[in-house]
């Protein structure tokens, strides 16, 4: 909503999102806000899953990843024949 943006103005702005996997919804949240004239000083999640969403912020600006915080990290995981879970082969 445009009409919010004065509340905006002269604040520190920090972007989260509840997980991190591919970071492209992060990357749109940062567009949308660099729209608005508006640099988050920091971006948070509970989880990042991976470090696939590295790569994608890189691509955006190298500040943003020494920005990024999460409560907590996981690997990506498969589901094997049996149902279990695990790591991906490399």
């Amino acid at each position: 909503d445009p009409r919010m943006l004065p509340l905006l103005e002269g604040r520190r702005v920090a972007l989260i999102d509840d997980v991190i996997s591919s970071g492209t919804s992060i990357v749109s949240g940062l567009q949308l806000l660099a729209g608005c004239g508006i640099e988050p000083v920091a971006i948070g999640a509970a989880m990042l899953q991976s470090r696939r969403w590295c790569e994608t912020l890189d691509a955006v600006g190298p500040q943003w990843r020494e920005r990024t915080v999460g409560v907590f990290s996981t690997p990506m995981l498969e589901m094997t024949e049996t149902g279990t879970w695990r790591r991906p082969a490399v």
